[in-house]
C-alpha cells in the first residue's frame, strides 16, 4: 500500500509539472503572437511614415519600431528557453529578464538616435508608441 501511494504522489506531482509546462508554452505562445503583431504593426507603420515623410520616414518608423520588438524577442525566447527549465525560479527570471529588456530597450534608442543621424523624429516616436501598443493585442482574442 506503501508503495502505492508513493507511486500516486509521484503520479501527481508528474501530472502538476505537466500542467504547469503547458501553461507555461500557452504564455510563451501567447508572446510570441504579441511579437508578430508588433512586426505587422511597425510594417505598417513603416509603410504609412514613407508615404507621409518619405524614405526617412519609413526608415525612422521601423527603427523605432524595431528599438520595442528586438528586447521583446529576446525576452520570449529566454523565457521559452527558461520554461522548459525544471526547478528554476521564474520569477527570478522574470524581473531579471524584464530589467534587461528595459535597458536593451533604452540602449537601443539612444544607439538609433547616434548611428541614424537623418532620424524622423515624429515618425520613430509614432513606430515606437504604435509597437509598445501591439502587444496588447495579442491578448485581446485568445484563439
Amino acid at each position: 500500500m506503501l508503495i502505492e501511494f508513493r507511486s500516486a504522489s509521484f503520479l501527481t506531482r508528474k501530472l502538476a509539472k505537466r500542467i504547469k509546462m503547458g501553461y507555461l508554452f500557452c504564455c510563451v505562445t501567447l508572446m510570441f503572437r504579441a511579437i508578430l503583431l508588433q512586426t505587422i504593426t511597425i510594417l505598417i507603420s513603416a509603410l504609412a511614415a514613407g508615404l507621409i515623410a518619405g524614405t526617412r520616414g519609413a526608415v525612422s518608423a521601423a527603427l523605432g519600431g524595431a528599438v520595442c520588438t528586438l528586447p521583446n524577442f529576446l525576452f520570449a525566447l529566454r523565457l521559452k528557453f527558461v520554461a522548459t527549465r525544471p526547478g528554476a525560479s521564474y520569477a527570478a527570471i522574470f524581473f531579471l529578464g524584464q530589467f534587461v529588456k528595459i535597458a536593451l530597450t533604452i540602449g537601443l534608442l539612444v544607439s538609433v538616435v547616434k548611428i541614424y543621424p537623418d532620424l524622423h523624429w515624429p515618425s520613430m516616436l509614432i513606430g515606437l508608441g504604435l509597437a509598445l501598443q501591439a502587444g496588447f493585442l495579442a491578448f485581446w482574442k485568445k484563439s
